[in-house]
Parts: C-alpha cells; sequence; structure tokens
C-alpha cells in the first residue's frame, strides 16, 4: 500500500521502497546483486551507496537513519551531526531563523524539533527534493527554498531596505555553514574563501538579524575569526566525545567589539562517555570561578584539556589563569591538587609515575598490571600518547598491552626522556 506521504513527493513509490528495504537490511552484504540493481534501474547507484553508508548514517544522524532519510556520502560527510545541532539550537535558541545554506537540512531540523519557524535557502533543487522528503519522514515543517544566499538577500533588500540599517531584525537569528569547497577544493583555514562570504553578508545586513551564528572549521584561527567582525562576536568551540567539531562565532551586530582573551572565547561542550546528552557546557570564567573555592586534597592529578581548548587556543593560558603547571612542553598535560571540571578535560588520579626510555616504562608495567585471564592475550591499559613521535599504536606495542580495563596511562616526550604516569579517570 502507498503512504499518503509518497502521492506529494517527487520521488516513485517503487523508489522509496527500496529506501526502507535498504535500511531494513543495512547489515546484510549480500542485498545488492546484479539482479537487484537491474531492478533499481537509474536509482541503482545512489541506493547501493545508500546501502554502503547507512551504519555512518545510524552513528552520525541515528534519527534520521530511524526514520529512513535520504543521503549520500557528500552530504553526509558535510552535514552537522544531530548531537552538536541539538546543542545548537538548544543554546541559541530563535523564534525565527533564517539558514542561508540548508544543505542536509540537520541544523534546520534541530531548530525546528525547538518550535522554531525555520526558512532554508540551497541552490541545490536535487538536494532540496531530498530534504523535503527527509523533513515529512521526520515529522517536523521547514520552508525550504532553492536560492543562493546573495540572491535571496538582494531581493529581500528591495523589498525591505531597512534590513541594510542596524534595526530591529527580520529574524531572531541568521545560522550560515559556509561551503569549504566553494572551487572543488577545501578551504578550511580562510573563511573569506567561503561561500557565501558571510563577512560581507554581516555587513551589507546589519539589519536582517539580532544575531547570526556562523560555523566555520575547527582548524580556523579563532582570534582571526574574531577579528573579523567589526562588531562583538563571541567565539565557540564546539566539541563531541573529545573531537573538536566546529567553531562558531555567534555576532551581535551593532554591539560594541570585545578584544580578545580568555573570556572573549566562551564556551567548550562535551558528551558523557555514550555520546547521547551532554553533561556540562560551561564558560570559562565560570569554571575559573568554581575553581577558586575548590578544596585542594593531598593527591597528585594529572588533567589533559579537552580537543576544543586546543582549537580555541585557551590551553596555553591555563597556567596563569587556573595556576597549573604545564607538566610537558607542548601543554598536553598539566599537573593540578583536584580534579578539573570535566567540560574541559580529563583527569587522571596519578597511582603512579615513570621517566624513562619506554622499555623501561613496559618493564615497570609489567608489575603493575593485572595479569589477562588468557595468557595468551596482552595487559589491558588505556594509553593516550601526546607528542611521542610516534602513534598510540606503535606506543602500546612497544609497551606491550592492548585497549580496555580500567587503568589509564597518559604519557608524552620530554627533552630527552619518556615521562609518563598511571591511574584512573575521575568521572
Amino acid at each position: 500500500m502507498i503512504n499518503s506521504e509518497y502521492k506529494i513527493n517527487p520521488f516513485s513509490p517503487n523508489f522509496l521502497q527500496w529506501v526502507d528495504e535498504v535500511y531494513k537490511n543495512h547489515d546484510n552484504l549480500s542485498l545488492i546483486t546484479a539482479t537487484k540493481r537491474i531492478e533499481w534501474g537509474e536509482w541503482a547507484i545512489f541506493l547501493s551507496q545508500l546501502h554502503a553508508i547507512t551504519p555512518k548514517i545510524a552513528k552520525k544522524l541515528p534519527l534520521h537513519a530511524e526514520a529512513g532519510c535520504l543521503c549520500d556520502a557528500r552530504a553526509l560527510e558535510q552535514s552537522t551531526s544531530e548531537a552538536v545541532a541539538q546543542w545548537k539550537a538548544q543554546t541559541f535558541p530563535a523564534q525565527r531563523l533564517l539558514s542561508l545554506t540548508g544543505g542536509l537540512g540537520v541544523d534546520d531540523w534541530a531548530w525546528a524539533m525547538q518550535g522554531s519557524d525555520v526558512l532554508s535557502l540551497d541552490p541545490n533543487e536535487s538536494l532540496n527534493s531530498w530534504v523535503r522528503y527527509n523533513a515529512t519522514r521526520l515529522g517536523i515543517e521547514v520552508d525550504r527554498r532553492t536560492q543562493s544566499a546573495e540572491d535571496y538577500l538582494a531581493g529581500l533588500a528591495k523589498d525591505h531596505p531597512e534590513i541594510t540599517q542596524l534595526g530591529p531584525g527580520a529574524f531572531d537569528m541568521v545560522y550560515v555553514d559556509p561551503d569549504r569547497r566553494p572551487r572543488g577544493q577545501r578551504s578550511a583555514m580562510d573563511v573569506s574563501e567561503y561561500l557565501p562570504n558571510v563577512f560581507d553578508l554581516v555587513l551589507a545586513y546589519p539589519g536582517l538579524a539580532k544575531s547570526w551564528l556562523v560555523k566555520v572549521s575547527p582548524m580556523v584561527d579563532p582570534t582571526w575569526l574574531q577579528r573579523q567582525f567589526n562588531c562583538r562576536a563571541d567565539i565557540y568551540a564546539v566539541g563531541l566525545n573529545g573531537e573538536t567539531k566546529e567553531l562558531l562565532a555567534h555576532v551581535h551586530p551593532g554591539e560594541t567589539a570585545i578584544e580578545g582573551g580568555w573570556d572573549a572565547f566562551c564556551l567548550v561542550h562535551r558528551t558523557n562517555e555514550e555520546g547521547s546528552i551532554a553533561v556540562t557546557a560551561h564558560q570559562f570564567s565560570t569554571w575559573v570561578e568554581a575553581r577558586k573555592s575548590e578544596i585542594q586534597e593531598e593527591a597528585l592529578y594529572i588533567f589533559e584539556p579537552a580537543s576544543p581548548l586546543f582549537a580555541a587556543h585557551l590551553h596555553t593560558q591555563i597556567p596563569q589563569r587556573l595556576n597549573l603547571l604545564a607538566a610537558t612542553p607542548n601543554h598536553n598535560f598539566f599537573v593540578a591538587q583536584a580534579p578539573e571540571a570535566a567540560a574541559f578535560g580529563r583527569s587522571l588520579k596519578v597511582e603512579h609515575q615513570f621517566l624513562g626510555s619506554l622499555r623501561d616504562i613496559q618493564r615497570k608495567l609489567k608489575d603493575l598490571l593485572p595479569p589477562p585471564k588468557n595468557k595468551k592475550s596482552l595487559p589491558q591499559l588505556n594509553v593516550t600518547a601526546r607528542n611521542c613521535g610516534m602513534t598510540t599504536d606503535a606506543v602500546k606495542k612497544i609497551l606491550q598491552v592492548s585497549d580496555g580495563g580500567s587503568k589509564y596511562l597518559f604519557i608524552a616526550k620530554g627533552d630527552h626522556q619518556f615521562i609518563a604516569w598511571l591511574g584512573e579517570i575521575t568521572r
């Protein structure tokens, strides 16, 4: 039986039934046969690719996968993960949102789920047809239009010239994730080469919205990014499961720019071990104030900053702001007397400290780690290696350990030897 949604969709009933079939058989490697490709006809390449990437969709976009949404490898790579998109929509609420670069629409979906009225633009009509179909499957309403940001804003300015002057704003917020590959090659570092040029748009349309939220690559220098705006721009480093995903500039036209420094870079976001929910999101200034009242204990901790701190260039400020001694030359680890805020990194309660070669450390670990149940297996240890001149896997091979267990080893290379700390992560 054909669902009613198929009647208002540009895709044929057969194609949508095949999509459902692909999702239902995502773990069936024998699904793609010569006969199946003949049956799929013109959709064979798309459906074969969809079948190949469904595990990645389920990991990055679990609710989209559950709903059987349309996607290809390029759209998936460029999309925001659901976890980060939901966090953004909760952190930056907007009743009226203009999304200038809609893409696969994951960010649009997150704001729509928060109750926002979303007007979304993208010049790719084929992609937009997927997004409209996905919106139906996801039970949301998004006004997706096939138009470039520049054309839409130029047309809007003809009817509403006031958006070219400071004012209350036609929208509560403009969200823009500019294309980092406008000429087919990735240009992560220089945001001025992204399309559309967000710096030009903020200058040209200061009355378009109360604020703008601009997403850029985590490789961008946050201090440089902040200085490109002639108004206040708060910089956010967003991480998920220990990996920095993006930098955000929350831009406020008409407000006085804040000079760079610790408090100008506002937020680091992490999830719990499963990566399903956000456990905390703090401003650095809040962290600093809270730490002043902590009771110091007679214990040694090694603090590893979360990756967003490095993306926001804040790790080098930790010694003077928190009075922590850098344990390694490159500010990878710090010595502390109490656990630090979990939002900003991991704290290892030290049980043993080692200096020497990797072979020296291996011999010492042999007497400290529980023997494996299977005599043919290696002892289990969670190793975090920084600036060792080799990969973590190479370090583990020399240490003769395998992943797992409750013990953690932080290890780095000093001037002439390795330094390592063994213990457990505080929760």
